[in-house]
């Protein structure tokens, strides 16, 4: 299992290859649930975008604890 912080969650949707490579090589993602929304509150309202449905599309492996 491997918990992620919101940087590294912005540093792969942002497609660093290194993170990339790292988590992608992870079986099991966990993130809190804090630490989605410090995401889609930092990447996805100010960005203007409103399609949270889309956005979590985004976290698919991620289990969210809460």
């Amino acid at each position: 299992m491997t918990l992620l912080d919101s940087s590294s969650i912005i540093d792969y949707l942002d497609g660093v290859e290194d993170v990339v490579e790292s988590v992608d090589e992870r079986p099991t993602l966990v993130a809190s649930s804090l630490c989605i929304y410090d995401v889609f509150a930092g990447e996805v309202f100010s960005a203007g975008e409103t399609d949270l449905r889309g956005a979590r599309e985004n976290f698919g492996r991620v289990i969210i604890e809460r």
